[in-house]
């Protein structure tokens, strides 16, 4: 199972996720008129440690409540029924102000 996690995240697992939801948005004939964004954080505990500097990295951030806290991110975008069109995990430091126009930009390609 590893190895095709990683298969996934080499082929770009956002573009593939969202090409294959774009497929059935269009076969189905589902609305796509009005998009609803939102991002979520988790804290998390214990060391994560990593030489790389790929993928995730679980930072210290401002949660909801103001605790500068080791987290990781949720973004989640759905049409007007709630449907999901496009999600991502991201760093914990990312800040929805800087989270919304990058998802709007990939959502374009």
């Amino acid at each position: 199972m590893a190895r095709h996690l990683d298969r996934l995240y080499e082929a770009d697992i956002h573009h593939v996720t969202s090409a294959c939801l774009a497929q059935i948005y269009k076969k189905e004939d589902l609305p796509l008129w009005v998009f609803h964004a939102d991002t979520t954080d988790k804290t998390v505990y214990g060391a994560y440690e990593t030489n790389s500097t790929e993928g995730l990295q679980i930072t210290y951030g401002y949660n909801r409540h103001h605790y500068w806290q080791k987290q990781m991110g949720f973004g989640l975008v759905g049409n007007q029924d709630g449907l999901p069109f496009y999600g991502d995990v991201h760093d914990g430091h990312l800040p929805d102000k800087t989270w919304n126009p990058s998802v709007l930009a990939r959502m374009k390609e």
